[in-house]
């Protein structure tokens, strides 16, 4: 064996280990992709488990809640502006989980279960009325896309179990 073979193996050994470092490369890149994505989805479901809690730890804050999704400017003052911090919670955190979709950086079973609840919710008179009167203090995209579901919800109506008997 001469040495231009010997150079010519070489140089296949090494064309050979670059190929399985490229692919083992990409085959880390989709599993950490994976783990960023369970990672951002675990964030969001906790960000939307805390605001959940905000409406059933406090029994005040819930009655309230409760009214003012019917009949958000009929609230006193003080009454009003509480609620409408909380909506503006519940609506900060929606507006962060529309940023993920928007990257695809949240899984797919957890936008739809997600976007079902918010589309509920937007059936509310009241959260249609808070939004009519503060959506202006949201980022343009989002502001388009609740008004979007904004109007599908006011064609749907309101049909969710805690509408006011």
């Amino acid at each position: 064996m001469n040495w231009d073979a010997i150079g010519a193996i070489g140089e296949n050994i090494g064309a050979l280990a670059v190929v399985i470092s490229v692919i083992y490369l990409g085959i880390q890149i989709r599993k950490q992709t994976a783990e960023s994505r369970l990672a951002a989805t675990r964030e969001l479901s906790n960000s939307y488990q805390a605001s959940l809690e905000l409406a059933f730890r406090d029994k005040e804050l819930s009655s309230l809640y409760l009214e003012a999704t019917q009949n958000y400017d009929e609230l006193p003052r003080d009454d009003r502006y509480r609620v409408a911090m909380a909506i503006q919670s519940i609506m900060r955190m929606f507006e962060q989980h529309h940023v993920h979709i928007q990257h695809h950086k949240v899984e797919q079973a957890f936008i739809d279960s997600i976007n079902l609840s918010f589309e509920e919710w937007l059936t509310f008179p009241g959260i249609q009325r808070w939004w009519e009167l503060t959506s202006d203090m949201f980022e343009p995209r989002f502001r388009e896309y609740v008004d979007q579901l904004v109007e599908k919800a006011k064609v749907r109506g309101h049909s969710s179990t805690f509408k006011a008997q």
